[in-house]
């Protein structure tokens, strides 16, 4: 019996240290839990990323409230325990704001607020709202101001309006400032009125494809994964936002090299190709009067962009070819130029076919363009017979419950309707 104890109590050692080395090794791991506010559930996940030669060790936080959800970051070192870090999480409500403060291990505070604007729905930290809601600056000041006065501007003796007054005031020469954040652009202008610009649908701490360039912010879109083809530019003065998709997918594994003139240079380590961006170029402005409806002014500049990438008979450049031929084409057949729409919707199918063959998507989805400027132009049997086609494309690859079979089988239709055969057409 003694023996058996001895040898109980000796695997109960082995287990634990077994589990503590296994801990200490763990790597990065992704710990879930909830915690109960009101009879409401809060969803608090803690994804913990592992020391390595250039970082230490940190840990990602998303809470969901609802629809309501955040993301921030906080370095092992400020921490206390190795999982469940947030104990409670405090909720204020005003008729302006739903606000979210998060205590840790021994009633530790160690994040600002954060409080949800109910009319827009955006995210803002406590400090930079502050004095715009009397009555959240009044439950703040009777409950945590202590706790959350470290993460205020400090006054230097001064009133928390004189410092506000101060702090958003901008040199005469600036009009207006622009400041990246996770989600996307904070504009300020000479009054000190703050404007966000949300550009992600989360947050993304590690953007290495942005830059400040001129009047313009340039950032690519860190809510595609893996790889990227869609950038956003933001004009700081004018404020407005443009989604620019590229012909080509660009590695997450990039870094800009540097800013020349109007011309930004991306390095994708990852396929060992280098970009550039030049706001000055023709295939933006071509691109920008395409969206803006200026058809006769996006085909003056994507023309030459087009002859120029047509005498490179690289993979690549093909297919910024198929993309340009295809952009100038339908700028030609929305001016009405559908002889000159087919006769480029033609050269892009050439290139279609010799990249990725008939059995393509991106094949089926310029002879659809094609099937539509034969449509439009009169011609129904041309437009039948390539609709068909693509119709079978769809079909074999998509499947029959797919939407874009079903597209392709309604401009079918609509083509054997002008040529009277309504059986087919129905």
């Amino acid at each position: 019996m003694k023996k058996l104890f001895f040898s109980m109590l000796g695997l109960f050692i082995l287990y634990f240290v077994l589990s503590g080395i296994l801990f200490l090794f763990r790597g990065n791991t992704l710990y879930q839990y909830e915690i109960m506010n009101n009879g409401n559930a809060i969803t608090v996940e803690e994804k913990r990323h592992s020391k390595t030669k250039t970082t230490n060790e940190y840990y990602d936080f998303k809470l969901k409230l609802g629809k309501t959800s955040y993301q921030f970051r906080l370095w092992k070192e400020d921490l206390k325990g190795y999982q469940h870090f947030i104990q409670d999480i405090k909720i204020e409500k005003t008729n302006k704001y739903q606000c979210y403060l998060p205590i840790f291990k021994d009633n530790e505070v160690l994040i600002d607020m954060v409080c949800k604007e109910k009319d827009s729905g955006i995210l803002y930290p406590y400090h930079q709202i502050r004095l715009n809601d009397t009555k959240l600056d009044s439950i703040v000041d009777k409950k945590y101001l202590k706790l959350l006065k470290k993460f205020m501007p400090q006054t230097d003796g001064m009133t928390e309006k004189e410092q506000l007054n101060v702090s958003n005031t901008l040199p005469d020469i600036m009009s207006k400032m622009g400041m990246s954040t996770y989600r996307g652009l904070t504009i300020i202008n000479q009054k000190g009125e703050i404007k966000p610009i949300t550009l992600f649908s989360s947050d993304h701490y590690e953007q290495n494809i942005h830059a400040f360039v001129g009047d313009y912010y340039f950032v690519a879109n860190y809510d595609e994964e893996y790889d990227f083809q869609e950038l956003y530019i933001v004009n700081l003065k004018t404020e407005k936002v443009d989604k620019v998709t590229m012909p080509v997918k660009i590695s997450f594994d990039s870094y800009i090299q540097g800013v020349v003139g109007n011309r930004i240079y991306i390095m994708d380590c990852s396929n060992r190709i280098q970009y550039y961006f030049d706001f000055e170029d023709n295939l933006l402005k071509g691109k920008a009067a395409l969206d803006s409806g200026q058809y006769e002014l996006a085909i003056k500049y994507l023309e030459p962009c087009e002859k120029f990438a047509s005498q490179d008979t690289t993979k690549d450049v093909q297919i910024i070819d198929n993309f340009l031929l295809n952009k100038i084409a339908d700028s030609h057949a929305k001016l009405g130029n559908y002889k000159k729409a087919i006769e480029l919707g033609m050269r892009a199918l050439n290139i279609q076919k010799r990249l990725f063959g008939e059995s393509s998507l991106d094949y089926a989805t310029s002879r659809n363009n094609l099937a539509n400027y034969y449509y439009y132009s009169g011609d129904y049997t041309a437009a039948v017979e390539l609709g068909t086609q693509a119709m079978e494309i769809c079909k074999r690859v998509l499947g029959e419950s797919h939407p874009d079979y079903a597209a392709s089988l309604c401009n079918l239709a609509l083509y054997y309707s002008k040529l009277g055969d309504y059986s087919k057409a129905v």
